[in-house]
């Protein structure tokens, strides 16, 4: 799929780095926990990240990575958000982050 990206989204590799500290902060009962993803893009602006739910219908995951190098104890950390599609992220989420981060620069 070719995604196209508003600021302050950009994509960015599959990167490792990125991947094993999801998998390190996530506790067991976490959304996420064994669930196979891809990193898709990343907020430039704040430590958001886009993974791509992997299956036969794909969704999209907003984990704001905490980089505490702790293992979290309360599920709901790092907080994550699912979206059904890429049309569903598109309009609830990089349209409204698009729209705020360019009223922070006026």
């Amino acid at each position: 799929m070719e995604y196209e990206f508003l600021e302050p989204w950009s994509p960015c590799e599959n990167s490792i780095s990125i991947i094993n500290e999801l998998k390190h902060e996530i506790s067991s009962q976490h959304i996420l926990h064994n669930v196979p993803v891809e990193l898709v893009a990343r907020r430039f602006d704040c430590d958001d990240c886009l993974f791509k739910i992997l299956g036969d219908s794909p969704k999209y995951a907003v984990v704001h990575l905490t980089w505490s190098r702790t293992k979290e104890t309360n599920p709901i950390f790092p907080a994550t958000d699912i979206y059904d599609d890429w049309d569903d992220f598109l309009e609830n989420r990089m349209k409204p982050d698009n729209l705020e981060y360019l009223l922070e620069d006026m």
